[in-house]
């Protein structure tokens, strides 16, 4: 099982940039590091609680995300590198371990290049730094979509070769909504797929309801306003047929639900868990 304590032979580069301290795998640039620093100098109380902004230079760039840790609980698993009671990390550490298990599974994503903490000299942790690859020349899916509306089919059908090809290694992404799939700006060509916090890195024994979900909250979130609801259906129907066996009425309780539904990480993690979904 991957840990914070595991994934720190493979970032060596310990640096020290005002009250943050970050790992890297390679040696970051004194760009990379003055513009990091310029990030993060204020106090954390004087930053929005997610920060999510391009770092670095022309010859050097990389996408950072600066997340506040807000409860004691919480500082002190990430500062002893220790899951919840569930098993699971934290949701930036998750993040971290998740990116990392799916690059190495040949998922194409934004590969993890530093992490680290944010803390005073005296102090707990206060915030959580994740830095990635920082994707040129690629829109996010929702970007992407408002140029490009007449090429929705084509997207959509995309996205769920995204999610089989995931499924195929492990992996069962839960929060793969339009941007969080990165599209090449000028040719269409191999999609990439982020923000991993809510990724479960093994099969589920529900796959007919995991899968309901997935694509019903595709559709739920903002893909709806590009695409008629009956098209999209027809869309999943062809999908079933060519390429998924599957419980279709197991499958069809959990996508009609997610197509209008709002679900919590929770509730999502309940389907994968145990096939069923709350709708309160």
């Amino acid at each position: 099982m991957q840990s914070l304590k595991t994934v720190k032979s493979a970032f060596p580069f310990c640096h020290q940039i005002a009250k943050a301290t970050l790992n890297f795998s390679h040696p970051p640039s004194v760009a990379v590091l003055d513009s990091i620093g310029k990030l993060i100098e204020p106090h954390y109380l004087d930053r929005p609680n997610r920060i999510r902004q391009l770092v670095g230079h022309d010859e050097c760039k990389l996408f950072m995300k600066v997340q506040r840790v807000a409860t004691l609980p919480k500082k002190l698993r990430i500062a002893l590198g220790r899951p919840k009671r569930s098993g699971r990390f934290d949701w930036p550490v998750e993040e971290l371990l998740n990116t990392i298990i799916a690059a190495e599974r040949g998922v194409e994503t934004a590969r993890i290049v530093g992490f680290g903490v944010v803390k005073p000299r005296f102090g707990i942790i206060q915030e959580f730094v994740l830095l990635t690859e920082f994707l040129e020349g690629h829109l996010n899916g929702l970007q992407w979509l408002q140029k490009h509306p007449e090429r929705v089919v084509e997207f959509i059908k995309g996205c769920m070769n995204l999610i089989v090809d995931m499924r195929k290694r492990g992996l069962i992404h839960l929060d793969l909504w339009v941007a969080n799939v990165m599209v090449p700006e000028k040719q269409w060509s191999t999609l990439r797929v982020i923000d991993m916090e809510n990724v479960f890195t093994r099969p589920s024994d529900f796959t007919s309801e995991t899968l309901g979900f997935q694509l019903g909250f595709l559709y739920h979130k903002e893909m709806n306003h590009f695409i008629d609801e009956a098209l999209y259906d027809g869309l999943v129907a062809d999908f079933l047929r060519e390429c998924v066996e599957i419980d279709s009425a197991a499958f069809a309780r959990i996508y009609t639900a997610s197509k209008h539904n709002k679900f919590s990480h929770k509730k999502r993690r309940k389907i994968f868990l145990e096939g069923e979904l709350e709708i309160s």
